[in-house]
């Protein structure tokens, strides 16, 4: 009996780094003042989440879920023209995701994804409940 999980743990050292796992963990640069935020940014817009839903995201040769948020936009203040626009973000727990609640309202802030040409956000942004973006005004360019 004392062989045998000898044998076992030997197994497990021995494959256990051939095997391969990505982590990846969330790092935001810091929270950039509101003017540098926009100057930066794709597009920003007030907007009211009206759904949101699971989506595939490629980068690479990797493929994983995101959320896929849809707004109904209050106010277009950068980089955007029409009522409505869709946001991917990530879930949550490590991949930056916000934490979007349909029928709330938001200052989205975004960047365009090169591969895909689509808009996205993180907690990284400067996106907020509207309730929360008082601070947040725009500066013009020097």
């Amino acid at each position: 009996m004392k062989r045998s999980w000898k044998y076992i743990l030997f197994a497990t050292l021995l494959f256990l780094p051939m095997t391969r796992v990505n982590v990846y963990a969330c790092v935001c640069a810091g929270n950039r003042p509101p003017c540098e935020a926009y100057w930066e940014a794709s597009a920003v817009f007030a907007g009211i989440v009206t759904n949101s839903s699971l989506t595939s995201v490629k980068e690479g040769d990797q493929q994983y879920q995101q959320m896929l948020v849809s707004f109904a936009i209050e106010e277009a203040f950068r980089g955007l023209q029409g009522t409505t626009a869709e946001v991917i973000t990530g879930i949550w727990g490590g991949d930056c995701g916000f934490g979007f609640k349909r029928g709330e309202r938001y200052l989205v802030y975004t960047y365009t994804n090169p591969q895909d040409n689509k808009l996205y956000t993180s907690i990284c942004q400067r996106t907020r409940a509207l309730s929360e973006a008082g601070e947040d005004h725009f500066c013009s360019p020097s």
